[in-house]
């Protein structure tokens, strides 16, 4: 999938223990193309610190 900057996303995967409830639907900004962290597909979200698969996203239109 295409990932151009900046485009909205919905986080729709697994939710780490510490986040239960925090980021459930949340709406990201992608800010960066994404690229490849030990195997899997990432992107940097707009108010998270490191990259976020893009498998767990889900593209928004418009």
């Amino acid at each position: 999938m295409k990932w151009q900057e900046p485009t909205k996303a919905q986080e729709i995967g697994i939710e780490p223990e510490a986040w239960k409830g925090k980021c459930k639907n949340k709406v990201w900004t992608v800010k960066s193309e994404p690229w490849d962290l030990c195997g899997s597909e990432v992107v940097l979200l707009e108010g998270f610190n490191s990259g976020f698969a893009t498998e767990y996203l889900k593209k928004l239109e418009g």
